[in-house]
């Protein structure tokens, strides 16, 4: 039986993937974390077989946990399962180290399939978001956003999730005055002026959670 750790903030979201995870016989919970921080010191002390993990949560997030147990043990299998359905979120994710990334709307039959072969040392991506990926590569790009650098896409999208620019610069580990600049760069690029508009274009590409 392989062992998971949970990293999900809300309890009743915790008791549903513990039950789902359990009902496989083939897993059993032996963490749960709520943040990313208390993520990474948990990994240290019981070295899951699967970490299974939101990306959404308070401190730390979850790209920066990942990043950090990636960092601590290289072959550690961590499968993100989010809110976030666009493209651009699903591949920072599998970038920061993560080797499968479902979205909460998957059922429960496609989350047991992704623990089983994330656990394994497989890869996974659920069939909406690797649809998703597949018609960017077609597109060539998600809209003007695809002329932005990775720093400025994650500043994009904090600013149209509504983060300050002290927020920002803290998880991205880098001054208030460089994400100032980015996000200079970015408005001059896309033609925007206000935070509204930020909101407006990632909507229209999709890109905020439901």
């Amino acid at each position: 039986m392989k062992s998971v750790m949970l990293v999900e903030d809300h309890m009743v979201v915790r008791v549903g993937y513990q039950r789902l995870l359990e009902s496989s016989g083939y897993f059993k919970v032996g963490a749960e974390a709520v943040s990313g921080e208390e993520a990474v010191a948990l990994y240290k002390t019981n070295r899951p077989d699967l970490v299974l993990m939101d990306l959404s949560l308070p401190n730390m997030d979850g790209i920066d946990a990942v990043k950090r147990i990636r960092t601590y043990d290289p072959e550690a299998r961590i499968l993100i399962i989010s809110l976030h359905d666009n493209v651009l979120v699903a591949e920072k994710a599998l970038e920061s180290g993560a080797l499968g990334y479902v979205t909460k709307s998957s059922n429960g039959e496609t989350i047991i399939k992704a623990a089983e072969m994330v656990v394994n040392g497989g890869r996974f991506i659920s069939p909406d978001i690797a649809e998703k990926i597949a018609l960017k590569k077609i597109d060539g790009g998600v809209g003007p956003l695809m002329q932005l650098t990775r720093r400025e896409q994650d500043i994009f999208l904090g600013m149209a999730e509504g983060k300050t620019i002290q927020e920002l610069a803290s998880q991205l580990h880098v001054s208030d005055k460089t994400v100032s600049n980015n996000v200079s760069n970015i408005k001059n690029k896309l033609g925007l002026k206000t935070a509204t508009e930020f909101v407006h274009l990632a909507m229209q590409y999709d890109l905020l959670p439901k």
